[in-house]
């Protein structure tokens, strides 16, 4: 150790083989802590206040977008109704090719997933005429052709936000409209589990959607009768 150097400098703590690397000199491992600090507090604000569009305010932000004006505005509209309409997550959703998308079976492959393990999403009535109408304006597209022509809305969703005068929520909360949706429908939490990719049979989905469970269970009590 260096005369005057105390075990608690970095440069040091590198030296006599404490630290693997002084973090306030290499940028590498500075710039990952600060990504995995940042996604850590974003996952931590979108589960500890969880905001979700109405179905009248999606409608209205949906339209919003379709009708702006701007640039590839069409394509973010088609991008807003695919994650809201399947649960992907965004890479997920950029992934998905016309081939993936199996009318027949009404199924949708997601190939490319966060654990690498290939899933499939249900395509409800929704998702299939949104397909449906996609594949007749683009009659040209091939099978390996990707569905989505944009990777990101999230600028177009706070617009649209803004101009409607509605909460701002973020493009994963697209994410959270349908396991909400589907969970209010009735679908039991291990199926909604297994259709977002979730590998704890519903655990994290029973706290992130307390709330509707407790409106759904209030619907269902009602329901109940012990005699004719």
């Amino acid at each position: 150790m260096r005369s005057g150097c105390t075990a608690s400098h970095p440069g040091c703590a590198v030296e006599g083989g404490h630290l693997y690397a002084n973090s306030a000199r290499n940028t590498t491992v500075a710039t990952a802590a600060r990504s995995i600090l940042k996604q850590a507090r974003r996952k931590k604000a979108e589960r500890g206040n969880l905001v979700l569009p109405t179905k009248e305010h999606f409608q209205a932000l949906v339209e919003a977008i379709r009708e702006s004006g701007v640039g590839e505005c069409r394509a973010a509209a088609d991008f807003v109704q695919f994650i809201a309409f399947s649960g992907a997550r965004k890479t997920e959703a950029a992934n998905v090719l016309w081939s993936d998308a199996e009318f027949i079976r009404g199924n949708i492959h997601l190939r490319v997933t966060k654990n690498g393990e290939a899933r499939y999403v249900p395509m409800m009535n929704e998702m299939r005429g949104l397909l449906e109408r996609m594949k007749s304006e683009r009659s040209d597209d091939a099978l390996t052709d990707h569905i989505l022509v944009v990777k990101e809305a999230q600028g177009f969703i706070t617009s649209a936000c803004r101009r409607l005068g509605i909460p701002r929520f973020t493009t994963h909360g697209l994410r959270h409209l349908f396991g909400t949706a589907c969970l209010a429908a009735g679908v039991d939490v291990r199926t909604v589990a297994q259709w977002l990719g979730h590998k704890d049979n519903g655990a994290l989905l029973l706290k992130i959607y307390s709330h509707v469970r407790k409106d759904h269970e209030t619907a269902m009590i009602k329901l109940v009768r012990f005699a004719v």
